[in-house]
Parts: C-alpha cells; structure tokens; sequence
C-alpha cells in the first residue's frame, strides 16, 4: 500500500496558508487539527509522518485531504448536530471529529508558565524576537511542519525550571515539557519543544538527550534549527530588562547581521553572538548582533577615553564600563572545550578591583560595596584556575623521579573542577546581576556620589596628582632586595594608574609602560609561584600524614613524595631565577631617567 500523499491537488496559494496557520493556532480543536495536516501535506510531508504528528489514523489524513480537495475551506463550517437519520458517511465524519479532538485535553503554554513562576516578561520578549529572527530568517531552517508555532511555543517554554534551578534550568524545562500534556501539540511536537529548550542554553550536545534521538531525522534537524534560533533570541534578552528591540536584520550571502538598541544593547549584543554557535554550525553563516547608530568600536583601544575636565566620580563610570564589557568579552570566549587564556580574564578583574579601590572615596559607602564583592568572588575563581594550570604546567617542564602520571592526573582533575566551577559562575544568575547592575550604575550619571571635591575637581589634574603620589610612596618603601617582592601591591597600583588614566598622559608614558609592566608581572608571577610551592608544601604534609597513619610507606606513596619534592626544587629554582631577572627592572625604576619619563608623561611638577 503506497504511504504517499496525493499529490493531484494544486499548491496552496500564500493567502492560503495564512488563512489555514490562523487555524491551526486559533480554530477548534478538529479544525486545528485539519489545518496542520493540510499544511503539512502542503511541504511535502509523508502520509506516516502526517498522522503520528497530528494523532489520527492514516486513512483520516486521506479522508480530510480528499475533502479538502473537493470541498476547500467549507470542511472548516462549523458542524451541525448529527441525528439519528444520518447517513452512514456523515455518522463517520461526525465521529472523525470527536477523535480529532480526543487526546488534546492539556495545559495551556502559559499556564504551564505560570505554574512554574516564569517570568512572563522575558519568555514574552524573547518570543517576540524569536518570531522577529524567524520571519527574516526562517527559510534557513530545514523543511518542518509548524516551525514557527513551535518555536514560539519554546521560547515561552524555555526558562520552566529557572525558579528551582537557575543553572540547570534548561534541562529542568526539557524533563517538565516531556511530562506535561500541552494542549494542541501532539507527543512528536512535545518531543521537539522539549529538546529544543534543552539545546537553547550551553553547547548542544543532541546525543546526551533521550528523547532527540526518538525522533525521526527530520525532527531532529527542526529541532537543532529552532534551538538556534531560540539561543540567539534568548541571549538578545540576557539583561532581563525587556529593552532591546531589533532595528534591523540584513541578509548576506557571507553572514546575517541583526542591529539592535536599548538599554544594555550592548550587553545583549554580546550573549547573542556568544550563543549563536549552534547558528553558525546548522546554517553555515556567522550572525552579528551589533547596536543601532553605535558609536565607533573601541574595544580594541588599549584604555579607556577620558575627558581630562571631567569631574573625577564621572570619570570613574567611564572606567567601570570600560572594563566590565573587556571582562564580558573575554568571558564569552571561554568555552568548555577549549583551555581558555584566563590571564586575561584575571586582568579584566584586577582593573576592575583598582577602578573601585581607587574611587572608592567619591561614592555613599554602600553604592559600590556589592560590586567589590562581586569582584572578589569572581576573582577567587579565576585564581583558582590560573594555580591549577600553573601546576599542570609546572609537571609538564619539571624533570620527575619515577612515575609522576598519578600527579599530573589529580592535578589534571582539579583543573577541570576549578574551570567548571569558574564557568557555572559566568553562566549565573549572580554575574548577570552584577554586569546588569554595575552597568547600570556607570550609566546613570550623578547616582550614588558622596557629595564633596570629587564632584568639582577634574580627573585631568587628580589623576596626575595620583600617579605621582603612588610613585613617591613607592620609592620611599624601597629597601633591601629581600623586602621588593613585599612592594608588590605598591608597584601593581602604580601600573593600573598608568594604565586607568593612559588617555590623559602624553606619549612618554609608552617608555615609562615598558619598564613597569615586565616589573609588575614579573612580580606578579613569583606571587602565583608562591601559591604553587605552598600548595606543593601542604600536599608533602597531607602524603607524610598518610604514610604516618598506615605506619608504614608503600611503594606509590614513596614515588610520589619524590615527585612533591622535586617539584619543590623545581619551583623554588625558578622563582630564584626569576627574582634575580628582576633586579635591572627594579634598578631602572629608582633611577632618574624614569622619574624625569614619567613626570613629563603626566606633567608632573
């Protein structure tokens, strides 16, 4: 027996399947029914696929396209009372329509949203973008019956779980969605909402998901397709605040290009092309999110432009914003797969540290507090990465005794440990908070400031004022050798003032950069060599500790201590070299030539 569809019948015409997709969404149950087959005959679909998407036996897909055929829109009529004295035919239609309508008894999208504390605001939003991308865009995905219902249907659907869980919030959604019977979407549909909220957030790994792989193959290319697109709405709205609207989506042959505005444009801007990855792997094109009528990009600026005359609490918004989107872009390039360069991400953080240090005095005592504290936080992570890939490293260039393969291992897993943790951290809730927050607060002038010279004085005179001063404090600490790494901090704050204020000082400041940044990193380094060898000390104690409570040292434990310990030698041989590498570093900063550089750079007196 063939399993085709008819294919006598004419093409629908574009007025035709808008009237039938207004059916399909707004209609009765049976005639919601009878409009998504039709339609799905339409693109093509088989008779098979026809019947298990919209529930009814293949003979009824027959039945209702052959009437179609003949009868057009009038089986959509409303139906009369069947009597008593119908024909056999018309007995059988009337119960086709009670079957129709069996089975689709469910909950209602929004009602399930409801249910589970969704934040109506934002599913609305990016429903809205969702069908904004579609529209411009949709011809992109593979051929799918109801495509745009669907996907509008999982961007209401997709943050279900963010109430319970807000870090695994998808797959919380994926498991809801599956046990849910949604009113007017059939078990195959339900499958494919629940694997696409399921790809909407994260890498999408298809395979780790059951229910995609239930799925026939052109389900499951509907599936990837409408998730990214989802991903790419979702991220449009990563601030939460409903603002950003689409100007404008341009098509080229090479990459789409989505513009955009409103309050953290910006901000959206990034997440969007952070999560358009699935974008580019099922459609073979970059997409761009950039904002409407931006001013010129200086992301790649090496500082932050000031306005000399700006009163100083002004100049510090300037700054914070600067950093925090350098932070964001450096965030949104790490990815799980990849061994991310975290030293610029550290970077980020400790500019940030010093902008709030620095003006600390200008603002209430409680506008920035929160954002220190952010700050830490995310830095204690950071931290944690950079001392586990130090050691991984150290392993690595070190000559061990024996078998040192268990040592790498461990420290191998602590390395993953310490960069899923810093990744859940970028991915939560908190750090939203944070950059929509401090964002917020950089871009509303005049809030939070603690009313005194901060407000009169321009940052073009106190800046100068700053960075000689730190300078004077610096060369009266000086003392012995043994004490400089002490002086750390000192000559660290000497270099992010040169680096927050490098817009205002003249061109002398580039010799004055080359000897205090290799000083400053150089220091930097023997600081993180310093955690390593503790660490490596603590584990020699914590191994001794073992081997005194067994009573006795076995062969691996043995092998191991010797590999601690040499890797001691190891470490405290280089930051032996690398202090003593320090020395001319140190001995051009004390001398006159660097003062007379750096007094001309600020116009010091």
């Amino acid at each position: 027996m063939s399993t085709g569809v008819d294919k006598t019948h004419r093409a629908l015409t574009a007025e035709q399947r808008a009237q039938l997709d207004s059916i399909a969404s707004a209609g009765t149950r049976p005639h919601r029914r009878r409009a998504r087959l039709v339609l799905m005959a339409d693109q093509g679909a088989e008779l098979p696929q026809i019947a298990e998407e919209v529930g009814v036996s293949q003979s009824r897909v027959r039945y209702w396209l052959g009437r179609f055929a003949q009868e057009g829109f009038a089986i959509f009529a409303p139906a009369e009372k069947v009597s008593s004295a119908d024909t056999p035919a018309s007995t059988q239609a009337s119960q086709e329509e009670a079957a129709e309508g069996a089975g689709e008894a469910g909950i209602e999208v929004e009602a399930l949203c409801q249910r589970y504390s969704v934040d109506m605001a934002h599913v609305q939003h990016v429903s809205k973008l969702a069908m904004q991308l579609f529209d411009a865009a949709g011809d992109l995905c593979s051929p799918g019956a109801n495509s745009r219902r669907l996907l509008a249907a999982a961007a209401m659907l997709h943050s279900l779980g963010y109430s319970t869980d807000p870090n695994r919030y998808h797959l919380l959604a994926y498991d809801i969605i599956l046990k849910s019977p949604l009113k007017d979407f059939s078990p195959v549909e339900r499958k494919v909402l629940a694997c696409v909220v399921a790809f909407g957030r994260k890498k999408a790994r298809p395979e780790r998901v059951p229910a995609f792989r239930t799925l026939k193959k052109p389900r499951q290319k509907q599936a990837l397709d409408l998730a990214a697109f989802l991903r790419v709405a979702n991220g449009l709205d990563y601030a939460y605040t409903q603002t950003c609207t689409i100007t404008d989506i341009h098509r080229r042959e090479d990459r789409l290009i989505i513009r955009i505005e409103g309050e953290y444009a910006d901000l959206n801007a990034v997440r969007a092309e952070k999560a358009a990855d699935l974008w580019k792997e099922r459609f073979g094109i970059p997409l761009q999110v950039r904002e409407h009528d931006a001013a010129e990009d200086t992301r790649d600026a090496p500082w932050a432009h000031l306005d000399g005359a700006a009163p100083v609490a002004e100049a510090a918004r300037v700054l914070l914003e600067y950093y925090l989107m350098h932070l964001e872009r450096h965030a949104d390039r790490l990815h799980e797969d990849e061994v991310p360069d975290i030293c610029r991400l550290d970077r980020d953080l400790t500019h940030l540290q010093s902008v709030l240090e620095v003006f600390e005095s200008c603002y209430d005592v409680t506008a920035l507090t929160p954002y220190k504290k952010d700050v830490r936080w995310l830095t204690r992570y950071v931290g944690k990465v950079l001392q586990t890939q130090a050691l991984i490293t150290l392993t690595r260039t070190a000559e061990l005794p024996g078998n040192s393969r268990v040592l790498f291992e461990d420290w191998g897993r602590e390395a993953e440990e310490a960069s899923r943790t810093l990744y859940k951290a970028l991915e939560s809730g908190r750090y939203r908070r944070f950059l929509t927050g401090l964002l917020g607060f950089c871009r509303h002038p005049g809030a939070g400031i603690f009313p005194g010279p901060c407000t009169r004085i321009a940052i073009g005179t106190q800046a100068a004022q700053w960075v000689w001063g730190q300078y004077t404090e610096l060369r009266i600490q000086q003392g012995e050798e043994a004490s400089r790494a002490l002086l750390a901090p000192q000559v660290q704050r000497l270099h992010h003032l040169l680096h927050l204020f490098g817009s205002l000082f003249g061109p002398e400041l580039s010799d004055v950069l080359s000897t205090i940044q290799p000083l400053d990193e150089g220091l930097d380094n023997i600081l993180l060599g310093r955690e390593v060898m503790s660490h490596l000390m603590q584990a020699v104690q914590a191994l001794d500790g073992e081997i005194k409570a067994a009573g006795k040292s076995k062969r691996k434990q043995h092998r191991r201590r010797q590999s601690l310990e040499a890797l001691a030698i190891h470490q405290q041989l280089w930051l032996d070299q690398t202090t003593a590498g320090l020395k001319p570093l140190w001995g051009a900063l004390e001398s006159v030539e660097f003062r007379r550089r750096l007094a001309l750079a600020i116009a010091a007196p």
